[in-house]
């Protein structure tokens, strides 16, 4: 069975991230509604909201292939890592549907400067996804908060994590 094109377009940009280890844990556990961001672990990839599923990553972009980084307008180098976020509204018995919202990520490093990074939609067919770029130093670990209001919804759907980054 042909998977859909937000599934083949987000496990393109995805990809380099598992080929470093990086799957999605099957135990993503429940809703977090509350204003507190829920905290994951640097392996899980995906976060459970109910209605929702927040799926995201973060990566060096040394890891992607010329062709996608030329493709979506994004600098390969070994001092810049790349957010990934994807919303998806849940459907019974199907696939989740991918929907579009307000996406924002805060990045700090463990010496509280604050990183800038600015969020971009990609539509790539009924493909959405979200993507930026920050700059970040050789095992420099950065600490992520992302937030995302699907179109429609009035409260956000929150994660927070750290991921360390390293040069080749």
């Amino acid at each position: 069975m042909p998977r859909p094109s937000w599934i083949r377009s987000f496990a393109g940009l995805s990809l380099a991230a598992a080929l470093f280890g990086c799957s999605p844990s099957p135990d993503a556990g429940d809703a977090q509604r509350s204003g507190a961001p829920a905290m994951v672990s640097e392996e899980l990839y995906y976060k459970d909201f109910g209605s929702y599923t927040l799926h995201y990553n973060a990566l060096g972009t040394d890891h992607i292939s010329p062709e996608i980084a030329k493709a979506y307008g994004i600098t390969r180098s070994p001092n810049r890592a790349m957010i990934n976020v994807s919303i998806l509204r849940k459907n019974e018995g199907a696939t989740g549907t991918p929907v579009a919202g307000a996406v924002v990520a805060q990045v700090v490093n463990l010496t509280g400067q604050l990183k800038p990074v600015d969020m971009r939609q990609i539509t790539e067919g009924e493909a959405i996804y979200y993507i930026g770029e920050v700059n970040v130093a050789n095992a420099e670990t950065l600490q992520i908060t992302i937030s995302a209001t699907p179109e429609g919804e009035r409260q956000p759907l929150t994660v927070r994590y750290q991921k360390q980054f390293f040069d080749h």
